[in-house]
């Protein structure tokens, strides 16, 4: 019997796609001579798509908690640079923490 609560399933998609989709938008960019900025704002757009991934699901401390392991596991096994993955992981935590377009706005 699996608990609702505890299924990290759907996490565990999620982080391998988060992954791949961050290595390929670096290894490409760099490939094309990009400019870091431009490989920046792609990688914005990724984080994006995880802040709403996490809106959308809802997820609890315990699945935010596993998703930021898992894409920090996974950027590792990449080799990616640790400033790097520590940006990444700090931007996935504070991902909540950014309201929502009219999020806390007061009825009037």
């Amino acid at each position: 019997m699996r608990i609702p609560w505890l299924d990290i399933s759907e996490v565990k998609t999620f982080s391998a796609r988060f992954v791949e989709d961050l290595c390929r938008i670096r290894s490409s960019g760099m490939a094309r001579g990009d400019k870091p900025a431009q490989i920046a704002k792609r990688i914005d757009k990724l984080l994006e798509d995880a802040a709403a991934f996490e809106r959308t699901r809802k997820l609890n401390f315990y699945k935010k908690a596993q998703l930021v392991s898992l894409v920090r596991d996974g950027l590792e096994q990449r080799s990616i640079p640790s400033e790097e993955i520590h940006s990444v992981s700090q931007r996935l935590l504070a991902m909540r923490l950014v309201l929502a377009p009219g999020a806390g706005k007061a009825d009037v």
